[in-house]
């Protein structure tokens, strides 16, 4: 694609051309992690995404760490759920968060040993992450 597309395209979703570009090999990862039946809630990525050109990011309610650093929503299963607010419709995006809810409440009752909270918090999810919508 032309640099030139590339911007038109990333305009079309309010990000750079980079940005976006990143978004996409991250979710690409994340497709064939799933495509090939490889656990998923675990996920890291090398890259992380650049959360100052994220408008209302403070909005998540994201813990920093002592260096300013996001302490998670970055580069985890949580940071796929953000590029999916950033790139989804409202109405995409408020169907993911049901959805996304009524499998971790289903996920919830099935487990005996570790908390579907415990699982959440390893894929980067915190209490307010329903907060995605506002994005």
């Amino acid at each position: 694609m032309q640099p030139a597309d590339k911007t038109i395209v990333a305009k079309q979703f309010h990000l750079q051309p980079e940005e976006l570009a990143k978004f996409m090999h991250m979710l690409a990862l994340a497709r064939n992690k799933c495509a090939h039946d490889e656990r998923f809630f675990d996920i890291r990525f090398r890259e992380r995404i650049h959360t100052k050109s994220i408008k209302n990011f403070s909005m998540l309610g994201i813990v920093r760490a002592s260096d300013g650093s996001y302490t998670y929503g970055t580069n985890d299963a949580y940071a796929i759920a953000i590029m999916f607010a950033l790139l989804l419709s409202k109405s995409d995006i408020n169907d993911f968060i049901s959805s996304l809810r009524t499998a971790f409440n289903k996920l919830g009752k099935q487990l005996h040993t570790i908390s579907a909270t415990d699982i959440m918090t390893i894929m980067g999810y915190h209490a307010n992450w329903t907060n995605l919508s506002k994005l």
